[in-house]
C-alpha cells in the first residue's frame, strides 16, 4: 500500500489497450 502511482499507471495503460481493441 502507499503506491497508487503504480495502480494508475496499470489503469491507464489497461484503458489505452482496452479502447485500441
Amino acid at each position: 500500500e502507499g503506491v497508487p502511482e503504480t495502480i494508475d499507471l496499470l489503469r491507464e495503460a489497461g484503458i489505452n489497450f482496452w479502447m485500441l481493441t
